[in-house]
């Protein structure tokens, strides 16, 4: 008996204990539910126009039906109409025919803000809930008596001013005019009901304490320097350094394109704006704005290029404006291939026995000129009258300048006749050695086997006169096709292709003939009139083609290097019909592959063939 009345006291004891822990419990989830209410409390007082507008904003995404009045107030007028249904803005339009028609018509003073309020909201009322045509919501006029124990004054309260009374409910503090900001502080729980007064809602869990915002990294221009170091180290698709020419090309159109926009120090902030972006494919003349004749595409592709040069540059570019400029560089682009299929009809038309005749007209200027730089020469080493020595100086500069043009246009013409003919750029910096300096690495494929220079350390292109070898490296399609070596012999020049020994003969007799400063042979196969490369080929090669004859054929147009390559195909084509294997040698020599040679120059051979040839 006594065991078992001690085993209930410890069961009371253990039930009073477990009591009193959860009494003590309960007091304490009280007291922080009181706390949080506190702090949620402290925090709408603090935010709570922000908050109610985050919540407004939500409502309005959700297509909800709000008031004009709390539009107003939280600033989101036209958020609203850009981002609601038609029935909502329909509803919106009658709210503000109506908020006018009560503007026109005078509410008059009462005597205290309840009364005013009373009867500006039974007019409203009456206007937006009358359907009859007889009422004119203007003209309707709500009067509010009230009897007060002084008679019906008052002393002036805060609502007054001088005579006039100020009614806080309707004075509107923003105006719609001014452009409104959107808020993205979207991240407060919402209800499918806004409340359009500053109704405090039933305090929810209070937010976490505000990390300390960590300072923004220091904003780093980034310059025209920067983008030059980027194309400097850039890479191709691929993986593979980009060619030395296409650096320096970049990194010419890159200096052009700050120069045309003014961008200052900070390339990033010019070129974000779409203003540049589409001011650079016009230029100035006589006053005038005109479109670019190529629409300037050559500074979209470098910008799309740059992209891939620099991470850095297209992080802070940002996602919208690599999205823009890749997309008018595609449009672009869309149309320039239209006007080139365009074009290429024309080059069609063009045919190679035409261009053949420019090369004996080359010649006989260059022989005229040889015979007039050598006459002036013998006429001033036989001279003894010392008042004629300056003259005849003179007169050999200027025969040996005119010799050393037409044997540079002679050149030209027979690098481009007399075999097929290459790119533009090719020749442009083509070393003249002996014997090539590198080790030949034909048929090995990687970046590797381009060997860069001893002496300059560059990927350098080489013509070698012992063994009249071209060595190709330097070219716009060296990524694919690597080193290339072609000889001036029967079997790297079959008859059929060109006529290997006229060329090797006119190289060697202009790089005998050729009048150098230092009375030494050039060090490239084509120069300027101060023995330096060209930086650029295209007015040099089309002075070279340009005759009356040629030029009416080509419909007025200048012959480039890209109307040659299509005009040659076409004519081996058509009239050689070459074979699968010299078609195959063809591609080689001319550097691009066989399906750039069929689908891309005779793409429009099915579509017309001119009467010549048909």
């Amino acid at each position: 008996m006594l065991g078992t009345n001690v085993k209930y006291l410890i069961f009371v004891l253990c039930i009073m204990v477990s009591t009193r822990a959860r009494q003590a419990q309960i007091q304490q989830e009280m007291e922080e539910k009181a706390q949080d209410a506190l702090n949620w409390r402290k925090y709408y007082t603090q935010h709570s126009f922000k908050y109610n507008r985050g919540r407004l904003v939500k409502r309005i995404v959700a297509k909800k039906r709000v008031l004009l009045k709390t539009l107003k107030k939280y600033q989101l007028v036209q958020f609203y109409k850009e981002n609601t249904t038609a029935d909502n803005k329909k509803y919106l339009k009658e709210e503000e025919q109506f908020l006018n028609a009560l503007e026109k018509t005078p509410i008059p003073n009462y005597v205290n803000e309840t009364v005013n309020i009373v009867a500006n909201d039974m007019k409203n009322l009456l206007i937006g809930n009358t359907d009859s045509p007889v009422v004119n919501p203007e003209k309707i006029d709500v009067r509010v008596n009230v009897k007060c124990p002084t008679g019906g004054v008052e002393a002036q309260d805060d609502n007054e001013e001088g005579e006039d009374f100020v009614d806080d409910y309707y004075v509107e503090d923003f105006d719609d005019s001014v452009e409104e900001t959107k808020t993205d502080d979207l991240d407060v729980e919402t209800d499918n009901v806004f409340m359009d007064d500053d109704v405090e809602p039933s305090p929810p869990t209070p937010p976490p304490p505000k990390k300390k915002r960590k300072k923004a990294p220091k904003y780093v221009p980034y310059t025209l320097a920067d983008g030059l170091k980027a194309i400097a180290n850039g890479k191709k698709i691929n993986g593979n350094p980009i060619s030395k020419s296409t650096v320096k090309g970049n990194q010419g159109n890159l200096r052009r394109l700050v120069e045309l926009l003014n961008c200052g120090d900070d390339l990033v902030a010019c070129l974000r704006k779409t203003r540049n972006m589409k001011m650079i494919q016009y230029k100035i003349v006589d006053g005038k704005k005109v479109l670019r004749e190529n629409k300037n595409k050559q500074a979209y592709g470098l910008v799309k290029a740059m992209f891939r040069y620099s991470p850095r540059f297209k992080q802070m570019m940002g996602e919208k404006a690599v999205e823009r400029w890749s997309e008018e560089f595609d449009k672009i682009m869309d149309w320039w291939s239209k006007k080139d299929k365009k074009k290429r009809t024309v080059t069609s038309a063009l045919k190679w026995t035409e261009i053949l005749k420019v090369l004996p007209i080359r010649k006989k200027e260059y022989d005229d000129a040889k015979k007039q730089y050598l006459r002036v020469k013998k006429e001033l080493e036989r001279n003894k009258d010392k008042s004629k020595t300056a003259v005849l100086r003179q007169a050999l500069r200027t025969a040996g300048n005119n010799f050393n043009k037409a044997n540079m246009l002679y050149l030209i013409v027979a690098l481009y006749t007399l075999q097929p003919p290459r790119r533009l750029n090719v020749y442009r910096k083509m070393r003249v050695v002996d014997t090539v300096p590198i080790k030949n690495t034909v048929g090995k494929k990687g970046i590797q086997y381009l060997v860069k220079d001893p002496d300059t350390k560059e990927i350098e292109s080489y013509y070698g006169v012992k063994n009249s070898v071209f060595v190709l490296q330097d070219y716009k399609t060296n990524d694919k096709y690597f080193q290339q070596r072609f000889a001036l012999n029967r079997r790297a020049l079959p008859s059929a292709l060109g006529s290997y020994g006229k060329l090797r003969s006119i190289i060697n007799q202009s790089l005998n003939d050729y009048v150098s400063k230092n009375r030494e042979r050039r060090q490239w196969l084509i120069v300027n009139p101060n023995d330096r490369p060209y930086k650029d080929l295209e007015n040099t090669y089309q002075s070279a083609f340009r005759t009356p004859e040629l030029i009416e054929e080509n419909d007025g147009e200048n012959v480039t290097a890209n109307t040659l390559r299509h005009s040659y195909i076409t004519y081996q084509t058509l009239e050689k019909k070459l074979t699968e294997p010299e078609l195959k040698q063809l591609a080689l020599l001319m550097l691009h592959s066989e399906k750039t040679q069929k689908e891309s120059y005779l793409q429009l051979l099915n579509k017309y063939i001119p009467p010549e040839f048909s």
